[in-house]
């Protein structure tokens, strides 16, 4: 089941602080890090971030096949501002088959996840991470779930119904 459907909760992050870091802390802490963010807004990302990579490892498959962690992935994170929640709403029906395709049918993906503010619930960052710039440039933008999924986002962007900004890691 996808993310898009279910609340995130953060689990605990670790038991002790003896605990190693899973394999994926170390290349998220270097990706905020290099985001321009208050302390408040670097803390709630970083604890969304880490349920969702929680979330995310917990609620694999056996029909999934695990993905390597690899130290140079490529990331986008995209931070959305919707005008109306009618217009969020929208958007999560054409985000999750998004997701799902991506997630199953892209080796190259190892998370596709979306996150919805608490402080205000129009506000979304979705978390896009490959295995390497070349797997979402040449595999993801080409893939049928992506290409009827993007004009529906850039046609909501042209109305003014949502703002988008992002980053590349």
């Amino acid at each position: 089941q996808s993310l898009a459907s279910q609340p995130l909760i953060p689990p605990p992050l670790r038991k002790s602080a003896h605990q190693p870091l899973s394999p994926a802390e170390p290349e998220m802490i270097g990706v905020l890090k290099n985001l321009s963010l208050s302390t408040r807004e670097l803390v709630i990302l970083t604890v969304g971030v880490s349920a969702a990579l929680t979330i995310s490892t917990l609620s694999s498959s056996a029909s999934q096949p695990a993905r390597r962690v690899k130290e140079k992935a490529f990331w986008l994170v995209v931070k959305l501002n919707f005008k109306t929640e009618d217009a969020a709403q929208r958007f999560l029906k054409k985000f999750k088959p998004l997701a799902e395709g991506a997630l199953h049918g892209e080796p190259g993906t190892y998370a596709f996840e979306i996150a919805q503010s608490d402080k205000n619930p129009l506000n979304y960052l979705v978390f896009e991470r490959y295995r390497d710039k070349s797997a979402y440039l040449d595999d993801h933008k080409s893939q049928k779930h992506f290409l009827e999924y993007r004009p529906v986002l850039q046609a909501m962007q042209d109305s003014g119904e949502v703002e988008l900004s992002g980053e590349s890691y």
